[in-house]
């Protein structure tokens, strides 16, 4: 159903009562409906968080998909949020994140030995700027790629350095599969 206009001109030659036909209730409902549904269905979708570099491993927990699924007032406070890399590491922030409308893949960049969360296009504030739980994955001593090749000396050198790193609170480092776990009050 296409809105219904309607438009009375009075005509100029004497005083006549113009008459408009009454419309029924359902008439006057259904105009700009059409409208009104893809205003909401696009107000929906830019609350939910964007995440486009799925193909390089990035992931959710929740997933996309559930968030998708998910009302307002349930974005609002994601208990325990994550943005995780595969084979690269994960950032879980703690408590409550609001998630509404984040660009993810703007805001969050895992790589190799790092985790960066931007400021940048932070639209809500400091929304992501916040305590959180950092997981790198593939993190040797020196040069050394895998577990073969370290020696004993080098990785207890290496957690030394790791402990005493600024910005951050040491939590683990698993030496046999290269996973330094830390904390972080703040990013930014």
């Amino acid at each position: 159903n296409k809105p219904v206009a309607i438009v009375a001109k009075p005509k100029t030659s004497g005083q006549q009562k113009v008459h408009i036909p009454k419309l029924a209730l359902k008439e006057v409902t259904n105009v700009g409906t059409q409208h009104n549904y893809s205003n909401f269905a696009a107000a929906a979708k830019a609350r939910v968080p964007t995440l486009e570099r799925m193909e390089e491993g990035y992931y959710t927990e929740p997933s996309i998909e559930q968030l998708q699924s998910m009302k307002d007032e349930q974005l609002r406070a994601i208990e325990n949020f994550t943005v995780g890399r595969r084979g690269f590491g994960a950032v879980q922030w703690k408590g409550k994140t609001d998630v509404r409308g984040l660009n993810l893949s703007q805001l969050v960049k895992i790589e190799k030995r790092s985790v960066e969360v931007s400021n940048e296009r932070d639209v809500k504030g400091e929304v992501l700027n916040k305590g959180a739980v950092v997981v790198l994955e593939n993190c040797w001593p020196g040069k050394v790629e895998n577990t073969e090749h370290y020696d004993v000396e080098k990785v207890r050198s290496f957690c030394e350095k790791l402990e005493g790193l600024k910005d951050r609170r040491f939590i683990d480092y698993d030496s046999m599969c290269g996973v330094w776990t830390f904390e972080v009050e703040r990013f930014y």
